[in-house]
């Protein structure tokens, strides 16, 4: 997987930064970009449910939303700083993050959360978050209020995973 900044001459690292930013994370790799951070819709990630499957009635969104997580129809928005993260297996977690998610909103909906795909997710964003961690610590490759807004994305899959776990009534009151 390559990824470019534009740096090089009269280009300082952050002006390359700046530059990305404006040309849009499609242009810094096909993988990149399909972490959606600008509200754009983006493919689904292979052997997924797609977004319009977990969404079809209309809950996926509402329920990601009134957990805190920035989704569009249900699929999740990634924040830049994790869009752009360049880290090895970056890109396969966040599909599964995304299958995840997709999963636990489905099992939601229906009243009960597998404790296992839980689990699973929690496992998962701790790994990103580690991952985050250390090329915030390693690099600083990107502005702090980058790192800041990923961690708090972050905070949040964290707690709409316990919410989610903990299930949603149905509205005949029952689990």
């Amino acid at each position: 997987m390559s990824r470019q900044i534009v740096s090089g001459p009269g280009f300082p690292v952050i002006a390359g930064f700046g530059l990305l930013l404006v040309a849009g994370a499609a242009n810094a790799d096909t993988e990149a970009s399909q972490r959606s951070y600008d509200g754009t819709s983006k493919p689904s990630p292979v052997g997924s449910s797609s977004p319009s499957s977990y969404s079809a009635s209309g809950n996926a969104s509402r329920l990601l939303t009134a957990s805190g997580v920035p989704n569009d129809s249900g699929q999740l928005r990634w924040p830049l700083g994790l869009a752009i993260l360049a880290a090895p297996g970056v890109d396969d977690l966040c599909e599964q993050i995304d299958a995840l998610f997709g999963e636990m909103v489905m099992q939601a909906a229906g009243g009960s959360v597998s404790p296992a795909l839980a689990e699973e997710a929690h496992q998962a964003v701790m790994k990103l978050r580690r991952l985050l961690l250390k090329e915030k610590a390693e690099r600083f490759g990107m502005p702090w209020a980058v790192y800041q807004e990923s961690e708090r994305f972050l905070d949040k899959l964290d707690r709409a995973q316990r919410l989610l776990q903990k299930g949603v009534a149905t509205p005949g009151g029952q689990r």
